[in-house]
């Protein structure tokens, strides 16, 4: 499964997993859009016959997310970890794993967001997850590890993780 940039705006709320910056955490949010992506099962030309064409493969979903940090502290938003489920045809719980790599944009940096304290917004950008393992019913959970660090960039302080978690349909 790849995921490939197109237009994100993905919104993350949930379990917090973070050092010393806890409280910081709490008061970052982030939200998913739309908030049960659909599963789309055929596949899909971006850039046809273009140096950059490249096929979506089915079965994929389109996210995007928007975010809120209400802290006083900047955060640095580096990846984004995917683990997603679903039942196969044959009745198995399959699990895939995958990351969102801001290495792989098609303009190519080191990290997805920085946010200043106050500062929110909409990501501007889609992200396409493609090639999932094949479902009995078409509908996917799937949990996003938010990871990064509390400070800017290039001064990290500590950790700074969220977990959000959200099915498809």
């Amino acid at each position: 499964m790849n995921l490939l940039k197109f237009g994100l705006a993905l919104a993350l709320v949930g379990v917090v997993q973070c050092g010393n910056g806890n409280s910081v955490s709490k008061k970052v949010s982030f939200k998913i859009n739309p908030d049960q992506p659909i599963i789309i099962l055929s596949n899909l030309t971006l850039d046809f016959g273009t140096d950059t064409e490249r096929v979506i493969t089915a079965p994929w979903f389109l996210f995007t997310f928007n975010y809120a940090n209400n802290s006083d502290k900047t955060i640095t938003i580096q990846s984004l970890k995917l683990t997603i489920t679903t039942t196969s045809p044959t009745g198995n719980l399959e699990t895939t794993n995958n990351h969102l790599d801001p290495g792989l944009f098609p303009t190519p940096r080191a990290f997805i967001l920085e946010m200043s304290p106050g500062q929110s917004g909409d990501m501007n950008e889609s992200y396409y997850v493609h090639g999932l393992q094949e479902s009995a019913s078409n509908t996917y959970q799937v949990q996003v590890d938010v990871q990064g660090w509390i400070g800017t960039s290039s001064q990290p302080e500590d950790r700074f993780t969220k977990t959000v978690t959200f099915n498809t349909k």
